[in-house]
């Protein structure tokens, strides 16, 4: 499949409360340091479900998150903001800092703090960019028991 998020099952070493991660994106693959204190297993998961379902029922922009914590302890989420184009998901991975938004941050609608697509940065560099299908990320929902 050349598209996949899901847990391990493994912790950190060095924390419990430290969910560990892999999003495959084609032929690449990251793993994740997903807090848990917070947010659950199930937070995650759904936020995924959910995200991902926006862009099979044709929306252009959603957000995965991978690692959330509450606003009065920590100032960053680290998201996965996802561009549909067609039939193409285009994916990058950010670090949103909560005090650079121009809003507060929504966590049941986190693509609400996902700018537009960029390929170039402002010093000029390629932003790390990933694609995958449409279809993959359908049938990922399907696997996990949801109905596109």
């Amino acid at each position: 499949m050349s598209f996949n998020i899901t847990f391990t099952g493994e912790t950190a070493e060095d924390d419990d409360l430290v969910a560990v991660g892999e999003i495959t994106l084609g032929e690449d693959w990251e793993r994740f340091h997903a807090p848990v204190h917070y947010w659950s297993a199930r937070d995650y998961e759904k936020n995924w479900r959910t995200a991902l379902k926006r862009l099979v029922d044709g929306e252009e922009v959603s957000c995965l998150i991978t690692s959330m914590f509450e606003a009065k302890y920590s100032n960053f989420i680290t998201t996965w903001p996802l561009y549909r184009i067609g039939d193409q998901v285009y994916v990058h991975n950010q670090i949103v800092f909560r005090d650079e938004l121009d809003q507060p941050y929504d966590e049941a609608k986190p693509w609400l703090s996902v700018g537009p697509r960029e390929t170039v940065s402002d010093d000029g560099r390629p932003i790390s960019e990933w694609i995958v299908s449409l279809d993959d990320v359908r049938k990922f929902l399907e696997g996990h028991g949801e109905t596109p």
